[in-house]
């Protein structure tokens, strides 16, 4: 129950985000594959907790894109949110995606020439290569850390980055219209 309830929750709100005046609020779906992003996370942890390890050499692919999908899809939400649909930079949008798509590139350039029983022994290693394990695992590894470390403290320094600024242009707009940003307290951001 403790696994299953959290993605119950997420695939009922990516649900309701999605369906709901879909044509009218595009903030909604933005969330909604957000909460999509999210959730399918879940479900890969999940699937890797347990040991499916066969079920996760499929996810496996898409599993670390879509963590890297997760900071990106919240940024843009927000800055729907403050500023409107049609702030949206395709180009930013583009950079902010691009670690994501990258990944997904080598890790199908490294991980589908891998046989089954590579991928489960690396899965069940703790996605490490063993001692004399072939050379596609070490590239499937170096693959995996750098979309751990490189790329995950990239993004997690461009949102430090983004959400300051996105809390000083919140603090500018619940200064100037309160109606628009209500339950928004500013005495907090002081800081920022």
């Amino acid at each position: 129950i403790l696994f299953s309830l959290p993605v119950y929750q997420m695939i009922f709100f990516t649900v309701q985000s999605v369906s709901f005046r879909l044509k009218t609020d595009r903030a909604r779906v933005l969330l909604g594959l957000l909460m999509l992003s999210m959730t399918l996370v879940l479900v890969g942890n999940i699937v890797y907790y347990f040991k499916y390890y066969e079920t996760f050499t499929v996810l496996y692919l898409f599993f670390m894109p879509l963590i890297l999908t997760i900071l990106p899809f919240y940024s843009i939400y927000a800055e729907i949110l403050l500023e409107g649909i049609g702030s949206i930079n395709i180009r930013r949008l583009i950079v902010l995606l691009l670690p994501s798509v990258i990944i997904l590139v080598l890790n199908l350039i490294t991980w589908l020439p891998l046989t089954s029983a590579d991928k489960i022994v690396f899965l069940s290693n703790g996605f490490r290569c063993p001692e004399g394990g072939n050379p596609g695992l070490r590239a499937a590894e170096q693959v995996f850390w750098l979309g751990n470390v490189a790329l995950l403290g990239g993004q997690l320094a461009l949102a430090v980055i983004r959400s300051s600024s996105t809390l000083v242009r919140a603090r500018k707009v619940a200064d100037l219209e309160p109606a628009r940003l209500p339950y928004l307290k500013t005495n907090w951001m002081v800081t920022v």
